[in-house]
């Protein structure tokens, strides 16, 4: 994934919102907490790394890259859901391609 991206591009939007609804089950359509149906990417995109836990303390994963990574949230409550992009099947393309 290129860390200077700033934005999925449109059918990459589409694309994550598609792939949601395609493995969603009908009773959990939409929203999980509230059911309202209309889900937003949120636009920029980024890479989940997990923090290593030694001792007890939280120390930085400077050994991980993370996982390519998008969010997902109600258009009604607010609720955010991370997807891994991988996952998803969902490949983002160059700055410039829509």
């Amino acid at each position: 994934m290129d860390d200077n991206r700033k934005h999925f591009s449109k059918s990459e939007a589409k694309q994550i919102i598609d792939r949601i609804h395609d493995l969603e089950r009908d009773d959990t359509r939409g929203c999980e907490y509230c059911g309202h149906e209309l889900l937003s990417v949120i636009p920029t995109p980024f890479a989940f790394s997990a923090p290593i836990l030694k001792e007890g303390k939280v120390v930085s994963n400077t050994q991980s890259t993370g996982l390519p990574s998008a969010a997902v949230v109600c258009d009604n409550c607010g609720q955010t859901r991370f997807f891994n992009l991988h996952i998803l099947g969902v490949e983002l393309k160059g700055e410039n391609d829509e």
